[in-house]
């Protein structure tokens, strides 16, 4: 990913959180959980406000199961 071969941390985060997205519309959860788990980590690394988001979302799925 160019975003974490430049060292940009956020937009590592985004693309991660924008795969799982991809991937639980793909049926995929178990890879999505994992997806946002590490995009979740950069965020609150760097404090992004995206955080938050990413919690609610991963909170969105863990009810769905």
């Amino acid at each position: 990913d160019l975003s974490r071969e430049a060292g940009y941390q956020r937009g590592e985060a985004h693309a991660l959180f924008h795969s799982a997205i991809a991937l639980d519309s793909l049926g995929r959860r178990a890879e999505a959980v994992a997806s946002a788990e590490k995009a979740l980590t950069i965020y609150e690394a760097v404090k992004d406000p995206r955080a938050a988001a990413t919690r609610e979302k991963l909170a969105e799925w863990q009810r769905q199961s």
